[in-house]
């Protein structure tokens, strides 16, 4: 298994990442994808890869820029906002990925396959904001065969989170807190 970081830029949100995938050339996203599934085509298997993104926390103060997704010019800090700004993730990582040659996946066949994470809780209570964004990811992801929904927020609660890391300045978590969620959605999905 190869892992890579596609985009990690700090106080970005999904807009800034849809800017900057939609502006990748095909060639640009042949190389990443041929670099990515390299040892699986080397091995004679088809490529697969996951896509985890994993967003939230500067979505909901990006309260100036609309949405650049299907749909378009729905501010960016709203439920509605966000469900855009990551289909035009979604749609622009396809695109490269298809125009790379590549299938996409379906229910385990080899392919692509995007797993959205939407940021974990931001305090007691949660932001109502995050919140709604949660559920229009969740709703985004429903029934699609290449896409799956985690719910940080459930996943791992205010309290456990705090009492396994905790915020080294809110909202950004500790070290200990990331490794913590780590642990907790491999043992949650992968055991």
């Amino acid at each position: 298994m190869y892992v890579t970081q596609l985009y990690a830029i700090a106080g970005k949100d999904l807009y800034d990442m849809a800017v900057a995938f939609q502006a990748y050339t095909q060639a640009q996203w042949t190389a990443y994808f041929n670099s990515i599934t390299y040892l699986q085509t080397q091995a004679g298997q088809q490529p697969t890869a996951v896509i985890f993104i994993n967003s939230g926390d500067n979505d909901i103060n990006d309260s100036a820029r609309t949405s650049i997704g299907p749909i378009g010019g729905l501010l960016n800090n709203t439920a509605a906002g966000y469900a855009d700004n990551l289909a035009a993730c979604v749609n622009a990582i396809t695109s490269g990925w298809i125009g790379a040659g590549l299938s996409i996946g379906n229910n385990g066949s080899p392919g692509l396959y995007f797993l959205v994470v939407p940021s974990h809780v931001y305090g007691n209570p949660d932001n109502a904001t995050l919140v709604s964004m949660r559920a229009s990811a969740k709703n985004y992801t429903a029934g699609k065969a290449n896409m799956s929904f985690v719910d940080l927020a459930r996943l791992v609660p205010y309290v456990e989170l705090i009492a396994n890391g905790g915020f080294n300045s809110a909202p950004h978590l500790a070290n200990t807190t990331y490794q913590y969620i780590a642990t907790k959605l491999v043992r949650t999905y992968l055991q």
